[in-house]
């Protein structure tokens, strides 16, 4: 019988995991096209795709400098991802402009550039482009554009400037990059990004306010006057410099340069050196007494007493009502109950228990009576942390980056609104979001 039972659980567990990796495939429906044009290269190594290959290559060679530092490998994925784009998307000339393959070769190559890093690169929101031969009459506002992206999923772009902002990199304008940059940022808007990319893009904005007042009111600044006009526009014109002088980028405005690394999943200061997708994140999880021997505690939670204990005071509170409403009953009657209410109680009392305590860089979220639960994040790695309020129920939720990932941790502290108050003051210019 026994063995028959183990049997029984392996079976089970084995169904699960089989159907959970079906599922999975099903979810994010099916392979990928890049996964099946990656196929094709093992497959048949002499079939279309190295055909497609011997066209696009040289193009991209040609434009790209960015493909040419690329490493070989990258290179493959990087062609894949051209050809999955080409196939979704529409490419529309105006004013006798004849589309070519290479013309919609290198608009996707633009964007496969900018969500190079990213697992969502398709910006499946914005499926047409539009070409003009060169500076065209806006049909939405009457004036002269180069470019322009609308929440209808059309960009709209120049191809004469499209081309310069590749041949010249030292200005700084890519006409490309600027204007799936808009689309990408819109991409939030209609919930069509990339997820990491969606909640993140809040710590880049956080992180960079003051970077963006001061593009406004300085004479002389890294980045062009440009990028002072809105939030949407000084975010297109980091993307430009971010690619066309990522050195000049990391060295001048280095806080707001590794956020967009973090934003894009990559970093183009280290193209030809390393594998510039394979990023470095800063990890969670320090050692408590460490840190609280190094830095200064500039926040500690109170205990959360009433909060911990009335999981044993109510209970008992009613116990000895019902105690006072049979006075025959003998305590000997119900000593079994009694310490069952005592032991689940305690139970609940140690697992409510929690604290906060912040220093320099580091939040601490921990039980003074189970020294193995503990949660600690770097604050470079929070993104925003929301208070909710439930009758006495005070909820902290984190949003975090965790190794390239964004993840949300709900905290059940049973603090108030006074006691939140403290803990967002010691928050003061750390660059986190934080609700009021």
């Amino acid at each position: 019988m026994i063995p028959a039972t183990i049997l029984a659980i392996i079976f089970v567990f084995f169904f699960l995991q089989v159907s959970r990796d079906f599922l999975i495939i099903i979810w994010n429906g099916g392979w990928s096209n890049e996964n099946k044009l990656a196929q094709k290269v093992f497959e048949n190594p002499q079939g279309q795709f190295l055909k497609q290959r011997e066209f696009i290559e040289p193009l991209l060679i040609k434009h790209f400098e960015y493909f040419r530092k690329l490493s070989e490998h990258s290179k493959t994925k990087f062609i894949l991802r051209c050809l999955s784009v080409v196939h979704k998307k529409q490419f529309l000339g105006k004013e006798d402009m004849v589309i070519t393959d290479e013309i919609k070769i290198l608009i996707s190559a633009s964007m496969v550039q900018l969500t190079f890093g990213l697992k969502e690169y398709h910006l499946p929101n914005f499926r047409t482009f539009i070409i003009y031969p060169g500076v065209y009459t806006s049909p939405a506002t009457g004036g002269l554009h180069r470019g322009e992206t609308n929440m209808k999923g059309y960009v709209i772009l120049s191809w004469q400037h499209f081309i310069e902002g590749y041949e010249n990199s030292e200005d700084k304008i890519n006409l490309g990059l600027h204007e799936l940059a808009h689309a990408l940022d819109l991409s939030r808007i209609v919930k069509s990004a990339d997820p990491n990319f969606y909640e993140y893009f809040l710590k880049f904005q956080t992180v960079s306010s003051d970077v963006f007042y001061d593009v406004s009111e300085l004479d002389h600044h890294f980045l062009r006057k440009y990028a002072g006009a809105n939030e949407r526009e000084f975010f297109s014109v980091c993307v430009e410099h971010f690619f066309e002088d990522p050195v000049g980028f990391k060295s001048n405005l280095p806080k707001i340069f590794e956020h967009l690394v973090f934003l894009l999943k990559q970093d183009p200061s280290m193209l030809g050196k390393a594998e510039h997708t394979k990023l470095n994140w800063k990890l969670n999880n320090p050692d408590l007494h460490h840190h609280l021997l190094n830095e200064k505690v500039k926040f500690k939670s109170d205990f959360p007493w009433w909060y911990s204990a009335r999981g044993i005071i109510v209970p008992l509170a009613f116990f000895g009502f019902f105690m006072g409403l049979i006075p025959d009953l003998e305590f000997s009657d119900v000593i079994s109950p009694f310490l069952f209410i005592i032991i689940v109680g305690l139970i609940i009392f140690i697992y409510r228990f929690k604290r906060v305590l912040i220093t320099e860089n580091y939040i601490f979220i921990y039980s003074p009576f189970i020294t193995t639960w503990r949660k600690s994040y770097l604050i470079e790695n929070i993104i925003s942390i929301q208070y909710f309020k439930k009758k006495t129920l005070g909820v902290l939720k984190f949003t975090i980056m965790n190794s390239g990932q964004v993840e949300s941790k709900l905290f059940r502290l049973g603090m108030d609104r006074s006691e939140y108050n403290r803990l967002k003051e010691s928050m003061n210019n750390k660059d986190v979001l934080m609700t009021r």
